[in-house]
């Protein structure tokens, strides 16, 4: 078995979205994800990224890997696209049997051998968990391993969950609304003193109606006047600056060389796009990696160095165990390997 694991720590907040609820205030916040663990000392709730959200990206990252080879010499259909960045063209599985011959040959196959999926849903071969964030809870019912709290490798935040979350607020406005600035407005908009009047006293007559309607206990919520405006108060949760957060994937015994080539190119390329989670637009989600590999039960050795542009690259030792073998591979796949896995035969 092949263990990807160590630390990554969070350069700005990490938002994993769950349940939108309200604060006693009335503004709409969007939770982010908790983990309910027990302790000695009793519950606690954690914050975390969920292991879900990782397999999407590492299986994305991944195709697109496979898809710019392929694709060097012809393009390939819609439903073939669309299998391997989620996993299967269509919701419902092909009630076909899966044969001895296309297992073997998917379990030979750099993509579908680790990956899965396909009209008869193969399993895949690797396992990340959640992301759990490196304090005392966590190590001491053995989340974390102990190894990243001792010596020069100590980690540890000396905090309980719920002090990892900080609650982010903004305002969305309606330029058109508040006249943000009138040239624009008058160089932009057709008849634009008429249009803006127009559109200001519906938004007034819309915030009367929807006043009257509040306490308006004949009418569904469904019934109720709509919000037109775009002004609105809204706030979220995410996990705070410098938390790190414990990450560990594992790659199953009987997985080649390329495959495993193909795994690690994929995790560099999701983390170098530095997108985990949601809120990217507002600067979210960017991560350091602090990352070890071993196989079959070896040493743990470093992951990564970094290039001169600051990206993370495989280390030299790395790249010469795995990445001829994905280079074989991937030359000499073609489409129509690719297609078979996604063809339906019932």
């Amino acid at each position: 078995m092949t263990v990807i694991q160590g630390i990554l720590r969070c350069i700005t907040p990490l938002h994993s979205a769950t349940e939108s609820t309200k604060n006693a205030d009335g503004t709409n916040v969007t939770r982010t994800a908790i983990q309910s663990i027990f302790t000695k000392s009793g519950r606690e709730d954690v914050p975390y990224y969920k292991a879900t959200s990782q397999r999407g990206g590492l299986r994305r990252a991944a195709a697109r890997i496979v898809l710019d080879r392929l694709t060097l010499d012809e393009k390939i259909s819609r439903a073939l696209f669309s299998g391997m960045m989620t996993g299967s063209e269509s919701g419902t599985p092909d009630n076909a049997q899966l044969t001895v011959e296309e297992a073997i040959r998917a379990k030979n196959n750099v993509f579908m051998g680790l990956f899965g999926g396909g009209a008869r849903i193969l399993k895949s071969r690797y396992r990340p968990t959640d992301m759990m964030p490196v304090i005392p809870s966590t190590v001491e019912i053995g989340i974390v391993p102990k190894r990243y709290v001792e010596n020069e490798q100590n980690w540890m935040v000396n905090a309980r969950g719920d002090q990892l979350i900080n609650t982010y607020g903004f305002v969305s406005v309606d330029d058109v609304l508040r006249l943000a600035d009138v040239r624009e407005i008058e160089k932009y908009i057709d008849n634009s003193l008429e249009a803006v009047t127009q559109y200001q006293l519906s938004i007034a007559d819309n915030k009367s109606a929807r006043k009257a309607d509040k306490d308006d206990k004949s009418k569904s919520d469904k019934e109720k006047t709509k919000k037109i405006d775009k002004a609105n108060m809204l706030s979220f949760e995410a996990i705070a600056p410098g938390v790190p957060l414990f990450f560990r994937l594992e790659i199953d015994e009987g997985v080649n060389d390329a495959q495993v080539g193909l795994m690690l190119q994929a995790l560099t390329n999701l983390i170098n796009e530095q997108e985990f989670g949601g809120w990217i637009r507002a600067g979210l989600g960017r991560v350091s990696a602090h990352l070890e590999i071993s196989s079959n039960g070896e040493e743990y050795a470093p992951l990564f160095d970094t290039d001169a542009t600051d990206k993370y690259v495989l280390t030299e030792a790395v790249r010469n165990q795995y990445t001829p073998a994905l280079e074989d591979a991937l030359g000499k796949l073609t489409v129509e390997d690719m297609v078979h896995f996604y063809t339906n035969r019932g």
